[in-house]
Formats: structure tokens, sequence, C-alpha cells
């Protein structure tokens, strides 16, 4: 449900990016969506910058966010908890998806153009989607046992 607003029925290759989607779904959730938000989100998208040889959009996404809900000036969490919250995300995705890398995830060489064509869309569909889900679900239900 967390992301219905922003992807459910969206065909692939006319959404956003998997960075921008997750970041906007948590910061709406939690009622903290600003315009900007789509615009710092952006070149995280496609495993940074569309290289898809880095860290997936998904947990780029949901670490901006932890970033913006859990700000350095926070006296009580602030950069510590981001930073311990973060790493053991990371450590979830690589628990439930295999990897924190973007084409690692999809077992996609994205050089490879018919490849690509064949496999994205689907992947997307099958890999991604739920990718945001979980992982969206999985910061929600951290930042509630911290109270937040």
């Amino acid at each position: 449900k967390i992301l219905s607003r922003f992807w459910d029925g969206i065909p692939y290759g006319t959404g956003t990016s998997c960075s921008v989607t997750t970041l906007l779904a948590l910061a709406e959730y939690y009622d903290m969506k600003k315009p900007w938000m789509k615009d710092i989100a952006t070149p995280f998208g496609g495993g940074v910058c569309h290289s898809h040889i880095s860290v997936c959009g998904v947990v780029s996404g949901a670490l901006l966010f932890l970033g913006l809900k859990l700000p350095v000036g926070d006296e009580k969490l602030g950069q510590e908890t981001s930073a311990r919250l973060g790493a053991e995300l990371i450590e979830y995705v690589k628990r439930e998806f295999g990897n924190d890398i973007c084409d690692k995830i999809l077992k996609i060489d994205f050089n490879d153009e018919e490849q690509v064509k064949r496999e994205k869309a689907d992947k997307y569909e099958s890999i991604c989607e739920p990718m945001m889900r979980s992982v969206c679900g999985w910061v929600v239900n951290e930042l509630e046992k911290l109270g937040k």
C-alpha cells in the first residue's frame, strides 16, 4: 500500500526511478513530502546515475529518506542512528535480495542491449517493485521501533 500512489499500475519505462519512488513513498507516508525530493533522488536511479553497477536505487532512496527523517541535529537519534539503520538496511537487502548492486540484483548485463530489451521490464516488475515494497516496509518497521 505504501507505494500505491507512486507506482502501482505505472507501466515500466513511464514512471519514476526506484530511488525517487522509494524516497517519495516514504516521505508521503510520513507526511514529509517536498517538491525538491524528486530532484535530489533522481541521480541515484538505476544504480547511481543509471550506471547499474552501483548501489540499487531502492537502497539509495531509502538511505536518503533515513537522512531526512533522522537528521544530524536530532539530539536523541541523529547521525549515529541513521548510519546504523543504513548499514542494517544494506544487510537486509543483501539477505533478502542477494546483493545491493543494481545489475547483480537483476542479473542483467546492462552493456548487452538485447538482454536489457528482453529482460528489464519483466525483472522491474518481478524484482524491483516487490523490493521497493519490502524496503519501504522495513524502514517503516524500524522507525516505529524508534518511536518515529
